[in-house]
């Protein structure tokens, strides 16, 4: 192998490592706004569920719900039906990888923008944690004051 081809290799490795994630977005699309649970439980991370805060949106204080494979049925209709709705699984996603996790940024045109953590095991993406995405780093939403 010369260096170009190695690099290129690479270069290849890192492109394709949100691909488990961008299968499960896309599978969650294609369910559209009516889902059935069923099409969630296989990718909620099995060992530590999924961690969704329910906050009202904006809020600056979280308000967490786990969702497991147990639970699904009961949280569903409350928690995540509501999200397939307004088309936040039908958003087109922002993923990187952040460690050994794919993050990846969702947003509707009438919502904040939300964040949906990925764990990857044995080649498969399972959702762990999604909440609002954080305000901008310099402390709020202050563009307000900027000239025009």
């Amino acid at each position: 192998m010369t260096i170009p081809s190695i690099i290129l290799s690479i270069m290849l490795m890192q492109a394709g490592t949100t691909a488990p994630a961008q299968s499960v977005l896309q599978t969650l699309a294609k369910a559209g706004v009516q889902p059935a649970a069923e099409v969630v439980k296989p990718y909620i991370d099995p060992v530590g569920g999924l961690v969704v805060d329910v906050a009202t949106e904006g809020s600056k204080s979280q308000k967490l719900v786990t969702i497991t494979a147990a639970n699904l049925d009961q949280h569903f209709q409350k928690v995540l039906l509501p999200m397939f709705k307004e088309g936040l699984f039908q958003a087109t996603p922002g993923c990187a990888m952040a460690g050994k996790k794919i993050v990846c940024t969702l947003m509707t045109p009438t919502s904040l923008p939300r964040t949906l953590e990925f764990v990857v095991k044995d080649g498969k993406a399972f959702m762990s944690k999604l909440y609002w995405s954080p305000a901008d780093e310099e402390g709020g939403d202050d563009d307000d004051d900027l000239p025009m």
